[in-house]
């Protein structure tokens, strides 16, 4: 379900008068493809593009669709620039570009669920029986749940392989688990998780140093227990 941007979405003003009939488009941002606006929190009922006020310069109620993906990554929710134009009273076809606003998130505080199954490395035979992650996004805030998982050791490193590109931060995040196995033992402090920009998740002995490599290659390791871990999409 969609977010409104305003009922109206906003009164341009210009020279302390409001700009009537003015003209508002949507673009998906760093491109020219226009994007539909919708009448309808349900984003059923799309407005013209552009988008047009009233004779009093007032715009109709806009959503935009938080299901709607870039054009240049499947799974990535749009990021839209609106333009506003003027219009000249004596000739409809002459606009003058106000402004434009650029990265306008579709998605700001929606909510969204899924599983993600992946594949790990650094054990000997992948534990598939181990499930898969859940996640639950809300806005750019993401709630990833790891199931335990524990497999005899053949490598001195631990990944995991890959996360969907809905949840998968635009610069790495870091998180700890604190119970985790080495070496068929409990691994004093826990790990660490670095969750990658391509959505590889890569798993290090917290005692290590943060190195990847700093499991042992014999005896059983991995993650004793189901841990919540939480990230942010990006730094902002």
């Amino acid at each position: 379900m969609a977010d409104t941007l305003g009922t109206p979405f906003f009164l341009p003003v210009q020279a302390q008068l409001a700009i009537a009939r003015a003209k508002l488009y949507f673009y998906e941002t760093t491109t020219t493809t226009g994007e539909p606006a919708y009448k309808d929190v349900r984003c059923k009922a799309p407005h013209p593009n552009p988008v047009r006020a009233d004779i009093r310069g007032k715009f109709p109620p806009i959503y935009l669709n938080p299901d709607a993906e870039d054009s240049g990554a499947s799974g990535v929710p749009i990021n839209y620039t609106a333009q506003l134009d003027s219009i000249d009273d004596q000739d409809e076809a002459s606009t003058t570009t106000l402004f434009d606003i650029d990265d306008i998130p579709s998605q700001r505080e929606n909510f969204y669920t899924g599983a993600a199954g992946g594949t790990y490395t650094g054990f000997a035979a992948d534990p598939v029986a181990s499930g898969n992650y859940t996640y639950y996004q809300y806005g750019r805030l993401v709630n990833l749940i790891l199931p335990a998982v524990s497999a005899t050791s053949d490598a001195t490193n631990l990944t995991w392989v890959t996360l969907p590109a809905r949840i998968r931060p635009a610069v790495i995040q870091y998180g700890h688990i604190p119970y985790a196995t080495d070496n068929s033992a409990h691994l004093v402090g826990g790990c660490t998780v670095q969750i990658n920009t391509d959505g590889q998740l890569h798993f290090a002995p917290a005692d290590a140093g943060y190195s990847e490599t700093g499991w042992t290659n014999t005896g059983t390791k991995g993650i004793a227990a189901q841990h919540s871990l939480w990230y942010r999409l990006d730094d902002g």
